[in-house]
């Protein structure tokens, strides 16, 4: 639903994607809100729709969402 929304543009289907999004990662979390969800793939598309959006708040949340990923990563990976 979110994918088809945003594949149709404008801004009202944005920002119900982007609800969309958000609400998913919600039920993940166990309905907390404001936090991450711990599921890479529905963290990395919410990251990828807000810096499709734009806008400067927008676009520091992808940014945070991408740094507490590499960060997940990078603690949880054997190699450094």
């Amino acid at each position: 639903m979110a994918k088809h929304l945003r594949l149709m543009g404008g801004a009202d289907n944005l920002k119900a994607a982007l609800d969309t999004y958000t609400w998913l990662c919600t039920q993940v979390a166990d309905r907390r809100t404001g936090g991450p969800c711990n599921d890479i793939e529905i963290e990395l598309t919410l990251g990828k729709h807000l810096q499709l959006m734009g806008g400067m708040d927008n676009l520091r949340t992808a940014l945070n969402i991408y740094t507490r990923l590499i960060r997940r990563t990078l603690r949880d990976s054997d190699c450094c």
